[in-house]
């Protein structure tokens, strides 16, 4: 598998940001896999990184549940409702999970923008996830897909500072899901580090000097040639 990530702060870059992404190692017995966090916290300021910090550190500790996306969540939601924060926190989840075909996603939206895939072939879908945001609500509610990554196809995560950045020719328009989806589409086949670096590039150039949100982007990708550990190995013998 591949990984690879962007992080824009907001142009003001007055006040820290509330977007924040991690990726951890699945515990043993998952087949190598690791989990994708990528949330977005109301506001700024102090509070606000005392909120993402929280919810870090949080979604650490349940590391050992997080084959049930759902059970993490709602235990996530319960901690913050209890320490009594008045703001609350959009995420998503995906287990990554390398297998013969590829890589063996299971994403889950809470409150957040579903994940683009793009397969090499260029078409580009939204993952069909979704659910309701964390810390604000006594129940949650939550659906995970299943999504199988073949050769050559990425999944993009990311923070609504992409598609609700402003900018173009008068600098009023938003750049949106569609404009989101025809860059992607063009990278079709890219490594992970190729995908996030064309669509940064894409969207400030967009906003170019304007005032814009927190930006954070994830891409997880099964790469198109696959290094064959055994066959280098045996080389290497």
């Amino acid at each position: 598998m591949e990984f690879a990530a962007r992080y824009q702060p907001a142009g003001d870059g007055e006040q820290v940001g509330g977007d924040f992404y991690d990726v951890h190692p699945l515990p043993s017995g998952t087949g190598g896999g690791s989990l994708v966090v990528l949330g977005d916290v109301c506001g700024k300021g102090m509070a606000a990184a005392v909120l993402t910090g929280k919810v870090r550190t949080t979604l650490q500790a349940l590391l050992p549940l997080i084959d049930d996306h759902l059970r993490v969540l709602t235990m996530l939601n319960n901690a913050l409702i209890n320490s009594h924060h008045d703001r609350f926190v959009t995420l998503v989840l995906a287990s990554a999970v390398p297998v013969a075909e590829g890589v063996r996603l299971s994403v889950t939206c809470a409150g957040h923008p579903p994940p683009l895939i793009v397969r090499r072939d260029g078409t580009v879908t939204m993952a069909e996830t979704g659910g309701t945001l964390i810390g604000m609500l006594p129940e949650i509610r939550a659906t995970t897909a299943e999504v199988l990554l073949a050769p050559g196809d990425t999944c993009l995560l990311y923070t609504d500072g992409a598609t609700e950045s402003h900018g173009g020719p008068l600098g009023r328009e938003m750049f949106g899901e569609e404009r989101l989806q025809r860059t992607l589409s063009a990278c079709a086949g890219m490594p992970a580090e190729a995908v996030v670096e064309h669509v940064h590039m894409v969207v400030s150039r967009w906003v170019g000097a304007r005032e814009h949100d927190d930006t954070a982007l994830v891409a997880v990708t099964a790469p198109l040639h696959p290094r064959n550990l055994r066959t280098e190995e045996t080389r290497d013998a």
